[in-house]
């Protein structure tokens, strides 16, 4: 039997044209044969791109494209139908033109040897850990500072809710480190349609944080470690026409985790020892507002 192959990619740049294979495809006509093999090895994109690309928006792109050609089955009988569903992809998932294989018996059977041949792996669904960039920075972070991670570095920080009207959030602070102030850290997720608004509430509240003296280390500051897909140059433009304006509230926005990494190392006094005592395993009454309202 005639089949035709394609080699489904990950390209964030089109002006560089870089990519990464990310999985497979097999179309046979003559038994109306369309499936797809995806890798489980996600962490060859930090491999080849860095390890700013977020792996879960490659990740759901893998579960959804599958999806997607179950759905489109039915709609292609040809090689030119197959070709028409390829041209119009428009992201940054690309899909090559077809090429021509010689399918002996089994297609299944085919796609499974093709796959193995081309990716090196098995074919069989593995459990792959993917970092996060809130695990990647303490990593990193903890590979500079070694066994003074501890003495500079506070981890245990629990939720703080803000009851600020327009803004009702929760703030999830990753880590904290003092150098004159008490920087909270938290992970912020940026998409184009959210960024402002979300840029606008970080500043709300790292400016209300800056008015409230905390008992235990005194006056605080927000710190925001921007997380966003590498691909939206959209985002990064509101970045940085937005974070003057933070800045003018005290509070600083990242997105670069070597910049943040080394502005810690530089500037982290160590924690008095009643702070490396604490562990805050519940919500304590440690951020309230004149209204003593918990934030």
């Amino acid at each position: 039997m005639q089949g035709y192959y394609s080699l489904i990619q990950y390209c964030p740049d089109f002006t560089r044209l870089e990519v990464c294979n990310l999985g497979l495809l097999l179309y046979c006509q003559e038994c109306n044969y369309l499936s797809t093999k995806m890798t489980q090895n996600f962490a060859r994109i930090h491999a080849i791109f860095g390890r700013e690309h977020s792996l879960d928006y490659v990740q759901t792109f893998a579960k959804s494209f599958v999806n997607r050609i179950d759905s489109e089955r039915e709609n292609i009988k040809s090689l030119e139908s197959l070709n028409k569903f390829i041209s119009r992809r428009a992201n940054n998932f690309l899909i090559t033109l077809p090429r021509s294989i010689n399918i002996i018996s089994d297609p299944a059977q085919e796609l499974i040897a093709l796959f193995q041949e081309i990716f090196k792996e098995s074919a069989e669904p593995i459990k792959v850990k993917r970092s996060s960039i809130e695990q990647n920075f303490l990593k990193m972070l903890r590979s500079k500072l070694k066994s003074k991670f501890d003495d500079f570095i506070i981890r245990s920080l629990p939720k703080i809710a803000v009851p600020i009207p327009g803004v009702h959030r929760e703030i999830r602070p990753c880590a904290g480190f003092m150098n004159g102030f008490f920087n909270i850290i938290v992970k912020e997720r940026f998409t184009p349609q959210d960024a402002f608004r979300k840029m606008s509430c970080d500043t709300i509240i790292g400016k209300f944080l800056t008015t409230e003296k905390n008992k235990i280390w005194g006056e605080q500051r927000l710190i925001i470690l921007a997380d966003f897909d590498s691909n939206h140059n959209e985002v990064i433009e509101q970045l940085k026409a937005f974070r003057p304006i933070m800045q003018s509230n005290d509070v600083e926005i990242y997105t670069d985790l070597q910049q943040i990494t080394t502005k810690i190392i530089k500037e982290a006094k160590k924690l008095p020892e009643n702070l490396r005592k604490i562990t805050l395993t519940t919500q304590p009454n440690f951020l309230k507002d004149r209204r003593n309202i918990l934030i």
